[in-house]
């Protein structure tokens, strides 16, 4: 399964570097950068690049996620949007891996402030792992849903 990771709103270098390193880390084919200003827009994005193209990786800056379904980069069945706000959406590894079934590429969104965006949430299935209480960073989010796909957790 290809694993696409993005990041959306997002403002710290370090927060948007780590989230990079990591992706790539666990093996995902391309990062996706959504809502990136400040600091991260003027010195993380060129960081991100830096690392992306030393290891040969995909690496795209767009304003919204939904403008990845929009370029058919990933498909809205196959999108999970991380979000702590409702118990609902809480489901285990097993859970998790049967939601998305046999997908040939999944696009996991994440939000790198403390909140979760209405506008973004609904352009996928919402999720969050279950034992979870509250938010965690997206870099720890990140590792705990891709060891959930690839059912290393």
């Amino acid at each position: 399964m290809k694993i696409l990771a993005c990041i959306h709103d997002i403002s710290s270098v370090q927060r948007l570097v780590d989230f990079v390193r990591t992706a790539y880390g666990l093996g995902a084919e391309m990062v996706i950068v959504s809502k990136v200003y400040g600091a991260a827009a003027v010195n993380g994005v060129p960081e991100a690049t830096k690392i992306a193209l030393k290891l040969k990786k995909g690496l795209i800056v767009v304003s919204n996620p939904r403008d990845v379904i929009e370029a058919n980069i990933a498909s809205k069945e196959h999108i999970i949007v991380l979000d702590p706000s409702d118990e609902a959406c809480r489901v285990s590894c097993d859970e998790l891996r049967k939601l998305i079934g046999n997908a040939e590429a999944v696009l996991m969104v994440f939000f790198g402030g403390d909140n979760v965006d209405p506008q973004v949430t609904n352009i996928g299935k919402r999720i969050y792992i279950k034992g979870i209480n509250t938010k965690i960073s997206p870099i720890a989010e990140l590792a705990l849903v891709t060891s959930c796909l690839k059912g290393t957790f």
